[in-house]
């Protein structure tokens, strides 16, 4: 397994970011390049994650999503 770094979680942070804003995969996918899958599968994987671990209601913390 590869370990991650800081740099990739500064990625991933700004990958967040622009899919919150309405950004396409597809096209966050083509600025860090990698495919619009791939953009999707890492950023769900954070939004799961947060819904997993928050404490709070599935809906509360969805709507601070996409």
């Amino acid at each position: 397994m590869v370990e991650k770094t800081r740099d990739d979680d500064e990625i991933l942070l700004r990958m967040l970011g622009m899919r919150c804003d309405g950004a396409a995969s597809s096209a966050i996918g083509r600025a860090f390049g990698v495919t619009a899958s791939r953009v999707r599968v890492m950023t769900d994987r954070v939004r799961h994650a947060d819904v997993a671990e928050s404490g709070e209601p599935a809906d509360v913390v969805q709507a601070a999503y996409w």
